[in-house]
């Protein structure tokens, strides 16, 4: 189908004069710029977390500004005859995508998610984040590996006030305790032992709260968010970001792969600022997953 209207408008320019046909062709291009210059604006200020571009123009959003007023200013140029022909092609794709392609386009627009963060209202939902990650991924060549499963599936707390440590612990091991089939009291125990031996904060605003529990075969994370902190020790007095892992002794030697995969992903200079910005749960694993570090395999992704 796409072949045959593409043969026909072919067909159909055939009987124009070059001159007119020119400059519609020209009017479609610049018009097409100027909605890339609009696009660029509407992904930098629709907060997007997984937008990622290599690149990132200088002197934002100057250079979009001068892009659309300069472009627009060579639209005013061309002739009515070129406004004709342009307007029919744009008309054409607008009922191409009206009557055909939104009953089956299920992508999400970046343009809810700057009405979303302009109008505080929750008229977005994580498809479009789902996408850009695809888009980071291939980009990149990131290939899945056994610590990516574990994040994408894994428990998150996101707590909006100050706690202390000890609610903290008993919140851990409430939500984990039906997930690994253990007693609540018996997690939270196991947590204060690990750090009455030594504190697990390795950074004011990072710590990672690590046990070893009984059985075989069992590995798990938990990701924790306090915006307002959480009171360790004296020198991090008010951490925000909390990797819990639990495992059990047959998987130690992992357990010192999934140390080494945090402390790779939290360096980024920018992690606690995503980490913080992050809109949700979905949100904050997709800061891990997305994360510079060497992956098992041996090759180190680069998103940037």
């Amino acid at each position: 189908m796409a072949i045959l209207i593409t043969g026909v408008l072919i067909a159909s320019a055939q009987l124009l004069d070059l001159k007119i046909l020119a400059e519609a062709a020209s009017t479609v291009l610049i018009f097409n710029n100027i909605l890339a210059c609009v696009a660029v604006i509407v992904l930098r200020e629709s907060g997007l977390q997984n937008y990622r571009p290599i690149f990132r123009t200088p002197l934002y959003p100057w250079v979009q500004i001068a892009g659309i007023l300069g472009l627009t200013f060579l639209l005013l140029e061309m002739g009515e005859d070129a406004y004709f022909i342009s307007a029919v092609l744009v008309f054409a794709a607008f009922c191409g995508y009206w009557f055909y392609g939104r009953k089956r386009n299920r992508q999400e627009s970046a343009f809810l998610h700057l009405v979303n963060r302009l109008m505080a209202r929750d008229l977005a939902s994580g498809s479009l984040e789902d996408e850009l990650k695809q888009v980071v991924r291939e980009r990149e060549g990131i290939a899945a590996d056994r610590f990516d499963g574990i994040i994408e599936n894994s428990l998150v707390l996101d707590l909006n006030s100050a706690v202390d440590l000890d609610a903290f612990f008993e919140q851990v091991a409430d939500r984990l305790a039906d997930r690994l089939n253990l007693p609540a009291d018996k997690l939270k125990e196991a947590f204060w032992k690990r750090e009455r031996e030594s504190t697990t904060a390795f950074h004011p605003d990072l710590a990672i709260p690590h046990i070893v529990v009984g059985g075989e075969g069992r590995f798990d994370i938990l990701l924790a968010r306090v915006k307002e902190g959480i009171r360790f020790h004296d020198k991090a007095p008010h951490v925000r970001a909390v990797f819990v892992i639990i495992g059990t002794r047959d998987q130690r030697s992992y357990h010192l792969t999934a140390l080494a995969a945090i402390a790779q992903v939290v360096r980024d200079h920018e992690f606690m600022k995503r980490w913080l910005a992050a809109p949700n749960e979905q949100a904050l694993r997709d800061v891990v997953l997305l994360g510079q570090r060497l992956r098992e395999g041996g090759r180190e992704s680069a998103t940037c």
